[in-house]
């Protein structure tokens, strides 16, 4: 069954990896930065959400410190580490002023949405669910991760012309898919509480990352706290 897993965390690796070279290779980055851009953020998501993981498990690794590195025994990883890694590879890739921080993000966003049904779908087949109505709620997840996926994909091509976003400004900024992404994420997380066991987590965490998607994409529209009379 582990093995079975690692498979599909690596089908999923592979399209992030596929996602993130296509389309920063249509933003015109060299290719070299948009492969050290998908191999640092493959790390350092994989490093955050292992350590949040194991932050909110700490009742279990603190017995025995040894279970940090026993991965088979003790798998797992924390959404909100994942995207703080893909964060920081962003920064670090921009800070050598090889990509745009906004179009990086944007990029690993819409990898990390392509992503995640195919790690979700290996987390049904190995049996690792809960159930809702009798059906895991993580095939539902997967399911809902695809169909944000095509619509963001779709956006992803539009959103230039969405007028509310581009605000009177002469072009639309790069971010939205980022902030868009954020939402989603967060509605989903929210979902997922509600189709599985009420968890106070999901519910903190999707509502923060809906509230800071919604912020992202007020400010990135080009408005300001003059914008609501502040």
């Amino acid at each position: 069954m582990p093995y079975t897993m690692s498979l599909f965390v690596i089908l999923a690796f592979l399209w992030y990896g596929f996602v993130v070279y296509r389309k920063g290779i249509e933003y015109r980055f060299h290719e070299e930065s948009v492969m050290d851009l998908i191999v640092l953020s493959a790390v350092t998501s994989w490093l955050l959400g292992r350590a949040g993981f194991i932050i909110a498990n700490w009742s279990v690794f603190s017995v025995n410190w040894l279970r940090i590195g026993l991965i088979n025994s003790y798998p797992g990883y924390d959404l909100v580490g994942i995207v703080l890694g893909l964060m920081l590879s962003v920064l670090l890739i921009a800070s050598r002023e090889e990509i745009v921080f906004f179009k990086g993000i944007d990029l690993l966003f819409l990898g990390f949405v392509s992503a995640v049904p195919f790690e979700r779908l290996g987390r049904v087949l190995v049996g690792d669910v809960r159930l809702w109505m009798g059906l895991p709620v993580e095939l539902f997840q997967s399911l809902a991760f695809l169909l944000v996926f095509v619509v963001m994909w779709r956006m992803e091509g539009e959103y230039r012309t969405y007028e509310w976003y581009r605000n009177r400004q002469t072009e639309a900024k790069n971010g939205f898919i980022a902030g868009i992404g954020l939402v989603f994420l967060g509605g989903l997380m929210i979902l997922s509480s509600w189709w599985g066991s009420l968890s106070l987590y999901q519910l903190i965490f999707g509502g923060v990352s809906t509230f800071i998607g919604s912020i992202w994409l007020y400010f990135r529209s080009g408005r300001g706290l003059h914008s609501i009379g502040v």
